[in-house]
């Protein structure tokens, strides 16, 4: 076989699938590496439609991954927040929200960079500090363990009845994260150094 027709199958290999989904207009497929479906977990798919009857009504602390299929920080995210809705299962709900198929929430929430985790008490967010004691209302890319100790902390503080929510405002600062709700790189922090915290 000659190195042309080797080439020409090797495009035609790579290249075929997305013109089918150009063509088609299939977007989004699931593959085995689904955040949704490839980790079991307690978690809740949250939608546009769904959200406030979910999140706003829960009587739980509820944590939010705003994710999608295109953010490689999320699709490493996705185990952990899978295992962490299966241990905090009865005392913290735990959703996932796809912000390409939910622009709305996502530009409510402010979460036009992916990942982004939000937390919420009684339908408004609620804020912890950050490693440098700043007030913050939400993670980016963090390791499982940041985010059991910002859970843990949220869960004690309720128990404490001191669990507040604040206003949305803007008071707390926002995580840069790397990925906008397209899924284009932003050039935000560089995700080495953010998976090093």
């Amino acid at each position: 076989m000659s190195s042309s027709n080797v080439v020409a199958r090797v495009l035609r290999c790579l290249f075929m699938p997305l013109l089918v989904t150009a063509i088609t207009g299939c977007q989004e497929e699931k593959s085995p590496l689904d955040p949704m479906t490839a980790h079991p977990g307690k978690f809740v798919e949250l939608t546009d439609a769904n959200f406030d009857d979910i999140v706003m009504k829960s009587d739980k602390l509820v944590m939010i991954d705003f994710w999608n299929r295109s953010c490689q920080p999320c699709i490493e995210m996705a185990p952990w927040v899978a295992e962490l809705s299966n241990e905090y299962e009865g005392r913290v709900l735990v959703g996932k929200l796809n912000t390409r198929q939910n622009k709305d929430k996502a530009g409510e929430h402010r979460a036009a960079s992916v990942p982004q985790i939000l937390f919420f008490k009684d339908g408004k967010p609620v804020t912890f500090l950050d490693r440098e004691g700043s007030e913050v209302d939400r993670l980016g890319y963090e390791s499982k363990a940041r985010m059991a100790e910002v859970l843990d902390e949220l869960l004690a503080r309720e128990t404490a009845d001191d669990l507040a929510p604040k206003p949305s405002g803007g008071d707390a600062k926002d995580v840069d994260s790397n990925d906008d709700v397209t899924g284009e790189d932003t050039g935000g922090n560089d995700l080495s150094a953010r998976a090093a915290l």
